[in-house]
């Protein structure tokens, strides 16, 4: 019998600090099973992490290890934050699931098609292209098992006692199988309470529908599969929590010596020159970095 050629799609939010991870497991996915990984993320963000491309023609790239592919989200030409994020997200959702499956199709007509969407988060609609195409996905959630426990109960029944209480730091919430944390030790993002014309309000309206995507995806047969950047010895209790879902540590992810000549997916980089430019231009001491992690 032919061994079946595993093709990876892994497709990521246009955002350094999830496309750093999903670059990570794509590279891993392709050195270490010598399967064919297409990675994809928006036409904007592709452009800056490949900023000698032409402006015409075809965006498809390629390195040793695997080929980048850009879907659009109806705002190819943007650099930095968009004004209305909101907005933003809205066009994200319905233009982005649009041109991921005509990714999908394009390739299948072409070579070997895809046999599994791996998505980061902000994409709850990535399964659902899934499905539309027969082919099995799976959610690698970029942060650790901790954080996924806390947003998996806030929006599976106990999102209302930590909204309830989110003006008292001290009250103390326990959630099942974690120990009791204070209102002050949960994300902020469960603990704001997000109205419709607030800026990141579609942030949250997406991560509800991301979990929402895993209870769908439940059957009698087969369990949503959940890739989780950490490792068992780390978090053996928390990736035992769920019973009703596939956990599977995968980390720790970190780059690979490979990167350090390739392409490492940064969005910035080629801005270096500009930015120490900038800063020899100020006085000693009056500039403060802050780093948000990516």
């Amino acid at each position: 019998m032919e061994k079946q050629h595993l093709h990876f799609l892994v497709a990521t939010f246009p955002f350094q600090g999830h496309i750093n991870p999903a670059l990570h497991l794509a590279k891993r996915l392709a050195l270490n099973t010598g399967s064919q990984v297409t990675f994809s993320t928006t036409v904007s963000a592709h452009r800056r992490m490949f900023p000698s491309l032409s402006e015409i023609g075809s965006l498809e790239t390629q390195d040793e290890l695997i080929t980048y592919i850009p879907f659009s989200d109806g705002h190819d030409d943007n650099i930095g934050m968009p004004q209305d994020f909101n907005a933003y997200m809205s066009d994200f959702n319905h233009i982005g699931s649009q041109t991921l499956s005509e990714i999908i199709g394009s390739l299948a007509s072409r070579g070997p098609p895809v046999s599994c969407i791996i998505c980061t988060l902000l994409l709850p609609w990535a399964a659902d292209v899934a499905r539309d195409h027969n082919i099995p996905s799976a959610l690698y959630w970029i942060q650790p098992a901790t954080i996924f426990a806390i947003y998996y109960h806030y929006f599976n029944g106990y999102g209302g006692v930590v909204r309830s209480n989110h003006n008292d730091p001290s009250y103390v919430v326990e959630l099942p199988g974690l120990p009791p944390y204070k209102i002050k030790d949960l994300p902020n993002f469960v603990t704001q309470a997000f109205q419709e014309e607030d800026q990141f309000h579609s942030v949250y309206i997406s991560f509800s529908q991301l979990f929402q995507s895993l209870l769908k995806q439940r059957t009698d047969k087969s369990k949503p599969l959940v890739l989780i950047n950490t490792f068992a010895a780390l978090e053996k209790k928390e990736l035992a929590i769920f019973t009703e879902l596939e956990m599977l540590p995968i980390g720790p992810l970190l780059p690979l010596m490979i990167e350090e000549s390739g392409n490492g997916g940064s969005l910035f980089r080629h801005d270096e020159k500009g930015y120490l430019e900038w800063l020899d231009s100020k006085p000693q001491k009056s500039v403060v970095y802050m780093s948000f992690g990516s």
